[in-house]
């Protein structure tokens, strides 16, 4: 497991720093760490209804100085990382953004890519908060089950669009009050 995980965004949501933690991290993942400051979230944060409630959220830290914090999930291609994050209002119209792991389950991979094929894969929307995949417009399932179901375990990779499922929605809207 890793430390906290923390960056503050400026009150045009401009992220103005990260501690070491966050560029540990991202360089891990995405070959450097600190290539995000000066950076707009939303470059970040993808699907309207992520954004969304990313707005709501900011609004409401901004207003109080409770600390709201929100369940999401991490994932990995094989391990779930299920994460705490906790927004908080900072000096100057800031807002600083903290994750740190709960726990972590080791899960084999979901599919196995076909690494031939040139084509793109189906378009899958996933929960951008706890990763369960959208089954039909009711209908939401962890990554596993949502795999089987929609037949993604064969062929090209799938390509991931982004929403929030309406369970996460709801508890994010209570958190925010």
């Amino acid at each position: 497991m890793t430390g906290e995980i923390i960056y503050w965004v400026d009150a045009a949501d401009v992220i103005i720093a990260v501690n070491e933690e966050f560029s540990v991290s991202r360089a891990q993942h995405f070959g450097n760490g600190e290539d995000v400051i000066g950076k707009s979230l939303w470059d970040f944060v993808r699907g309207r209804d992520t954004r969304h409630l990313y707005q709501l959220i900011l609004k409401k830290a901004r207003q109080t100085s409770r600390a709201l914090t929100f369940a999401v999930r991490c994932d990995g291609p094989n391990i779930r990382r299920f994460t705490e994050m906790t927004v908080q209002q900072a000096a100057a119209g800031s807002v600083q953004f903290s994750h740190h792991t709960v726990r972590e389950e080791s899960r084999p991979l979901p599919y196995t890519p076909d690494e031939q094929s040139s084509k793109p894969g189906p378009m899958v929307t996933i929960c951008s908060w706890c990763l369960r995949v959208e089954l039909d417009k009711k209908r939401w399932a962890e990554i596993e089950e949502g795999a089987a179901s929609l037949g993604l375990l064969n062929g090209p990779p799938p390509q991931f669009s982004h929403a929030i499922c309406s369970d996460c929605f709801a508890q994010a809207e209570q958190e925010i009050g």
